[in-house]
């Protein structure tokens, strides 16, 4: 029996010298993990100041480069200059952007609130001057305005002051306002606009709208070409007139076609076949005092597979750096849908001033590289 019990406490002291030495063991380890953790913790800082300071150093090397992006060695594509295939005109528009007030060219032209009679807006390369307003009259009886209502005119002129060969001129980025309320356009008037113009080319045109007679508070918006820009206000003015002339410009266009030539490209083959003053009787349809219709005919044959069209609305016609207005009343003018190998004839005519010294029709290819197709009236 006591044998059994001095086994039983010789079991017991021998667990409890195992539980104790598992128990060092144990806090051993847990130490040994920590102090491990510790040291890794201590590392890894070490190294993430070390990779800041290589950063930092790459940082101040790509930025002395001034052509790279911090710490990728990439090009940065933000760089002002590294578009250099941008068209001028597109470039003197982008320059307004520029941190440097002083060197802005946008900060150089003084946007106002409100324009008056004379005075000139310059919208990219588009200079535009307020020449003249009035009331308009309408000789149609059928195209009178309604009851108790008025057509008006604002007369504009429009200069390309640019190089580029196409400045869009649109009368839609104009809306009137009578009295706060919106006016509708008319287009029955005489002097158009054209829908664009060419470097150095200039045109005069009317704005036509209908508004109530007694209205107090006549004023017509226009949005800048720049989307960002603020719209401005021209005033009416009633019956006034600056008396401002665009410059002439009587300089003929070096290469341009005469009557008898042939132009060709890859595109198509177009062949000037005559110009001649068209004095043809029509009770509807007569030249404005001082000038004279001028009729162009030419053939076209289309070069490409594809089909191409061609329209009276591709060719412009300038008297002295001036647009003059198409005329549409002859039954032979070019309006085609020609398919590949095709011809077609067909004439366009404009009315011209007689005074003018440097007559020059321009066709529009469609492609801006091209630039457009110069002939020669007169």
């Amino acid at each position: 029996m006591k044998t059994w019990r001095k086994r039983i406490r010789a079991d017991k002291m021998a667990g409890c010298r195992l539980f104790a030495v598992l128990s060092l063991l144990i806090l051993c380890m847990a130490v040994s993990v920590v102090l491990s953790a510790c040291g890794h913790g201590q590392e890894s800082q070490s190294m993430t100041q070390d990779e800041h300071s290589t950063h930092q150093d790459s940082d101040t090397g790509n930025r002395a480069d001034g052509d790279q992006s911090p710490g990728t060695g990439l090009e940065n594509s933000s760089k002002p200059d590294s578009d250099s295939s941008l068209s001028a005109s597109r470039k003197d528009r982008d320059s307004s952007s520029s941190d440097d007030p002083q060197t802005s060219p946008a900060d150089k032209t003084v946007i106002k609130e409100i324009y008056n009679v004379g005075d000139s807006l310059q919208d990219g390369d588009l200079k535009i001057t307020y020449v003249a307003s009035g009331d308009y009259l309408e000789e149609s009886e059928y195209q009178q305005p309604e009851a108790g209502h008025k057509y008006i005119f604002l007369e504009y002129a429009f200069e390309n002051t640019g190089d580029t060969n196409e400045c869009p001129v649109s009368q839609f980025a104009f809306q009137c306002f009578a009295d706060g309320f919106a006016a509708p356009a008319y287009f029955g008037g005489v002097k158009e606009l054209p829908a664009s113009l060419s470097a150095g080319r200039c045109a005069v045109g009317n704005l036509y709208f209908s508004v109530p007679e007694d209205a107090g508070k006549i004023e017509v918006e226009y949005q800048p070409d720049k989307l960002d820009a603020a719209k401005v206000r021209f005033s009416y003015e009633g019956e006034k007139d600056s008396g401002y002339k665009p410059q002439i410009d009587t300089n003929r266009t070096a290469g341009a076609f005469q009557p008898g030539d042939t132009a060709a490209s890859d595109l198509q083959r177009i062949l000037y076949l005559s110009c001649e003053a068209d004095d043809r009787d029509n009770e509807n349809v007569h030249p404005a005092k001082g000038c004279t219709y001028w009729t162009l005919t030419f053939e076209f044959e289309n070069l490409q597979d594809e089909d191409r069209q061609i329209s009276v609305h591709d060719f412009s016609c300038y008297a002295d750096g001036r647009s003059c207005s198409r005329t549409l009343f002859r039954d032979d003018y070019l309006s085609a849908d020609i398919p590949g190998g095709r011809k077609a004839k067909g004439t366009v005519t404009f009315e011209v001033p007689d005074d003018a010294t440097t007559v020059e029709v321009e066709y529009d290819t469609g492609r801006r590289s091209d630039g457009p197709v110069v002939f020669t009236v007169r």
